[in-house]
């Protein structure tokens, strides 16, 4: 250990190793919100300033400062309110509200036990060399968007659900920080279905390819790496399509902010996290122009529905079980989606 640790656990004592912690499910590369990516959403955007954005005059220091960190945006109340969640949510979920989502590693010891059991040993010797490594990333991915379609439409179309999910669309200005702008029940579904999904298909591997790991960098799926690079852009100011072709196979950072438009053409669209052609499929996607298209953020005309820490943690309760009461207290059972989603 480096003295300047030594001297940091002399100091914190206790409090070391779970600061240590705190400070690396933050500050690790692994994660978006790391200094490395958002530095590479930057180097995006200047880019496009310089050779797209940027009126017919000299550049200047201060015009591209202006560009990348609008006052208006980074010091509005409701990115404030992305801060604050960020910072709890991140203690709440290391400290063990983590446990109850259901977890890939769980479900692919599971499934994985069951095939070994009801099939014995896979039928071929194949090695699994990188060729098998690279695929279980590819279907690894696969699992991990398809999981995170479903549960983001589940949490626009099932009322109660919504609820909790609307949470992330109240936000009326777009950072970085809105990423994790997330109720921890919503949270905590999303990981579940995917964990599910992930879980399975690590398990199919395992058990058709001993030793089959995902191929990684920097402990990240290699396929999944690129969409780091812009992965912040899809909450920010800054318009970025693909344009018509590949727009209806990778999501863009525009369609994104698409989907957090109030405005009646955008409702419902650009479920996906990475692949668009599953909103293809799905009869969800709305492609977006080159030129910046107008969107209303937030969720209609309620303005700052959540003003507090409190409120966004324990208002959803409320209307969940407002939603609850309403459907049992209607004839036939209950309505089909949210009227404000």
């Amino acid at each position: 250990m480096t003295p300047l640790k030594e001297q940091a656990r002399e100091w914190l004592g206790p409090l070391y190793e779970p600061l240590r912690a705190y400070f690396w499910s933050v500050a690790s590369i692994q994660q978006r919100i790391s200094v490395f990516w958002l530095f590479t959403a930057i180097l995006t955007a200047t880019a496009l300033y310089l050779y797209r954005d940027r009126k017919a005059h000299p550049f200047t220091w201060r015009g591209l400062r202006a560009y990348l960190f609008p006052i208006h945006v980074f010091a509005h109340p409701s990115a404030v309110g992305d801060y604050k969640l960020f910072v709890v949510n991140k203690a709440v979920f290391l400290f063990g509200l983590g446990a109850l989502a259901v977890s890939a590693d769980s479900v692919q010891a599971y499934v994985h036990t069951l095939l070994r059991d009801e099939l014995g040993a896979a039928p071929w010797t194949v090695s699994a060399g990188m060729g098998v490594h690279l695929a279980f990333a590819l279907a690894s991915l696969l699992a991990y968007e398809v999981g995170y379609f479903w549960a983001h439409y589940l949490g626009h179309k099932v009322p109660v659900l919504w609820e909790f999910h609307k949470l992330h669309h109240s936000a009326e200005v777009l950072t970085p920080f809105t990423s994790y702008r997330e109720h921890p029940v919503d949270i905590l579904i999303q990981f579940s279905v995917q964990g599910t999904l992930m879980g399975a298909v690590a398990a199919g591997f395992t058990w058709a390819f001993p030793g089959a790991e995902v191929a990684t960098v920097w402990g990240i799926n290699v396929v999944y790496l690129p969409f780091h690079w812009i992965a912040n852009l899809r909450h920010s100011h800054i318009w970025l399509a693909f344009g018509p072709r590949l727009s209806r196979v990778l999501s863009s950072p525009a369609q994104h902010q698409i989907h957090h438009s109030s405005a009646p053409q955008h409702r419902d669209v650009n479920f996906a996290n990475m692949f668009a052609f599953l909103d293809h499929f799905a009869g969800t996607l709305y492609v977006a122009p080159k030129d910046p298209e107008p969107i209303v953020l937030g969720i209609g005309a309620v303005t700052q529905p959540f003003p507090s820490l409190t409120k966004m943690y324990l208002a959803p309760f409320a209307g969940a079980a407002g939603r609850i009461v309403q459907w049992y207290a209607k004839p036939q059972g209950g309505g089909d989606v949210a009227d404000d989603a």
